[in-house]
């Protein structure tokens, strides 16, 4: 999405099939709820550094 008043504003919506997600808080921590036992890889993405895991 792109603000059509401000070139610069715009926001990304990611959609994922699965119920696992989270907001970070003020201090950049997070926890996801109810992730079933297992290995994991973990990835955040961001539109200036891409995808990392």
């Amino acid at each position: 999405m792109k603000c059509n008043q401000h070139a610069w504003m715009r926001a990304y919506i990611g959609v994922t099939p699965n119920p696992f997600y989270a907001e970070t808080g003020s201090d950049g921590t997070f926890t996801i709820e109810g992730v079933p036992p297992g290995q994991y890889t973990l990835a955040a993405w961001t539109a200036t550094f891409g995808s990392q895991e």
